[in-house]
């Protein structure tokens, strides 16, 4: 990896805490080269450090890739050029978040509520150690943004920040379409596994917020009515092309038509369940079969057991709670809640019984 030697670079700092203007010779962020009288307002930006800690572990969790696109027009790329002939994961080189004018947000980032951040605000940057006039100093060479919604691309930099989440690159920069791009592997850490005692565990935190929305966005199929209840949603609607599209819409929600007279039939009692034959000799009155059905469905669940021994059927561990999920080019996977943005390395099994409930019998057809 190189780069053309720059007479003043840009330089990386820590957070700004107030917003100043001051006179500089250059603008920043653009190419290096700018107007040597021209009033520049300094942003308020915000730094999160990317760990390189765990980049050469021989084991990674990754769940995603993603491509993040230089964000800083350059004449020609030559001012700016990683190369193949040096790895991009050289001690020379680090990682980190910069979000950019983000002073409104400074209380709730001190409370650790994650507020969802424009994806105009948010970038990559690349820092090379260097040595200007007999001084070392840090270089920004990339500056990239991320093509995706404001919530999860906040909420990557909020689970990153919080070492549950890392980026790390795959390759060297590449040049695709005039534009200098990288592409990074997500992967999940260890912290994130620990933080969740069970895949039920629904606990209000914000990390869990942006679980829901980085997984949204970067492992979309585990999101779908397919996978977490298993309905087939890919037949496709009738539609009449010559129509608008609201319209169309619209006649689609009419189409749907509710049966109450179906819907009783489906979710009526069958004559044929099991009927309570104890006699009750303090009972006066004598049982009717739908009352002795009924009476045979509440003693069984204050047993707490099921009322047939085919319910006993280990049920679909992975609907609608745990769904696995593979990590990329691996055999191995995680199951991962998509309504609580819990994850776990072990499946949770469950069974369709649950003890308990309200008895709603209607009578009058139940003889």
């Amino acid at each position: 990896m190189g780069r053309r030697k720059q007479s003043r670079p840009l330089r990386s700092g820590g957070v700004v805490d107030n917003v100043s203007s001051f006179e500089v010779d250059n603008p920043i962020g653009v190419d290096g080269i700018v107007d040597a009288n021209r009033t520049v307002v300094a942003d308020t930006n915000r730094f999160f450090e990317i760990d390189q800690s765990n980049w050469a572990s021989d084991k990674h969790l990754d769940i995603a890739e993603v491509i993040v696109r230089d964000s800083r027009p350059r004449a020609g790329l030559l001012d700016c050029c990683l190369t193949e002939d040096c790895s991009i994961e050289d001690s020379r080189f680090s990682f980190r978040f910069r979000l950019h004018n983000v002073e409104e947000y400074s209380e709730r980032f001190k409370l650790g509520t994650w507020p969802v951040i424009s994806t105009d605000k948010i970038f990559l940057e690349v820092l090379e150690k260097c040595t200007v006039e007999d001084n070392k100093d840090e270089v920004v060479i990339f500056s990239g943004i991320f093509d995706g919604p404001d919530d999860s691309v906040s909420g990557l930099v909020h689970l990153v920040s919080k070492n549950m989440l890392v980026v790390r690159p795959i390759q060297e920069a590449r040049v695709f379409d005039h534009v200098l791009t990288l592409t990074m592997r997500v992967e999940i850490l260890d912290k994130a596994f620990d933080a969740c005692e069970s895949l039920l565990d629904n606990t209000r935190e914000p990390w869990r917020r942006s679980m829901v929305c980085v997984m949204a966005w970067l492992r979309p199929e585990v999101t779908t009515q397919e996978t977490i209840y298993g309905v087939d949603g890919s037949k496709p609607a009738e539609f009449d092309m010559q129509m608008d599209p609201a319209d169309n819409h619209i006649a689609f929600r009419r189409n749907i038509k509710f049966n109450a007279a179906d819907f009783y039939e489906a979710i009526k009692p069958s004559k044929d369940a099991p009927m309570l034959e104890d006699e009750l000799p303090d009972l006066l009155p004598e049982l009717r079969p739908y009352q002795r059905r009924a009476a045979y469905w509440m003693v069984e669940r204050e047993k707490g057991m099921p009322q047939r021994s085919d319910d006993m059927v280990q049920y679909d561990f992975h609907k609608p709670l745990c769904v696995p999920m593979n990590f990329l080019y691996s055999d191995s996977r995680m199951f991962y809640n998509p309504f609580s943005g819990s994850v776990s390395l072990h499946p949770e099994l469950f069974t369709p019984y649950i003890s308990g409930g309200i008895l709603a019998v209607s009578s009058e057809r139940a003889f």
